[in-house]
């Protein structure tokens, strides 16, 4: 059953990425030309299988999480371990963006 504050949820939720996927968009092309949605996070494709971006809003932040699941845990783990050990210059690379 849906209630009045779940529908008002959905709502600004929906006139959020309305405003907000034009922009980021032009910033990130995984996300350029998605639709607006009244979930609280959107996934946008990186261009390689089994890994994609997630935008999630939430009351008081958002956030962005990279998203791996190729299917196969070995090849989860080694695509994890190449970031992972890319860790400081990809923190320096985003760090003001």
């Amino acid at each position: 059953m849906t209630t009045k504050a779940d529908s008002v949820s959905k709502n600004l939720r929906r006139e959020f990425w309305e405003k907000a996927l034009p922009v980021v968009g032009e910033k990130v092309t995984a996300f350029k030309g998605r639709s607006a949605s009244t979930d609280h996070w959107i996934m946008g494709a990186s261009g390689h299988g089994g890994i994609g971006f997630n935008l999630r809003i939430l009351k008081d932040r958002a956030s962005i999480e990279l998203y791996i699941d190729t299917g196969e845990q070995e090849k989860n783990k080694r695509i994890f371990d190449i970031l992972f050990e890319q860790k400081a210059e990809l923190e320096t690379a985003y760090e003001h963006h």
